[in-house]
Formats: structure tokens, C-alpha cells, sequence
């Protein structure tokens, strides 16, 4: 997942270790049965803190104004 903007919230291997249950590597390192247990336990507080971190999100775009929003790295700007 590496380049992925996921991996700078603190909790994203956790949360994909306990939601993909098959998964046997995560970048480049082997999933131990105790990391997926842990992670497994951890689930529900990393659910709450995501819900809360997209709350967040959301609200910081609804600030935007379309002068900041024409500086942004979005989907029409890749487009350009």
C-alpha cells in the first residue's frame, strides 16, 4: 500500500490486518497470527476513530473555498 494517502492515518494496517482476513502480507512484511489478533481486538476503536476522522474530513471540505479548492490535488486535476 505503500503511496497509498491511507497510510498516514496511524491505524490503517490494523484496520486492513482485521478486515481482510486472508491477507498473509502487508507491505512487504509476513501478517503474524498474533499481529491479526491484536489487530482483531483493536478493530472496533479503529471503526470509532475512522468514523470520527471522515466526520472531520468532511467538514474541514465544506470550509474550502474555491480559490483553495483550484490549488487542491483532485480528480479535475488530474485531469489537466
Amino acid at each position: 500500500m505503500t503511496g497509498n494517502p491511507c497510510t498516514q492515518w496511524e491505524g490503517f494496517k490494523d484496520y486492513v490486518i482485521a478486515r481482510v482476513s486472508q491477507l498473509k502480507r502487508l507491505d512487504g512484511e509476513d501478517v503474524s497470527k498474533s499481529h491479526r489478533l491484536e489487530a482483531r481486538q483493536k478493530l472496533k476503536m479503529w471503526q470509532e476513530k475512522l468514523r470520527i476522522a471522515a466526520a472531520e474530513s468532511i467538514e474541514k471540505k465544506k470550509k474550502i473555498t474555491p480559490e483553495e479548492y483550484e490549488t487542491m490535488y483532485t480528480k479535475e486535476s488530474r485531469v489537466k
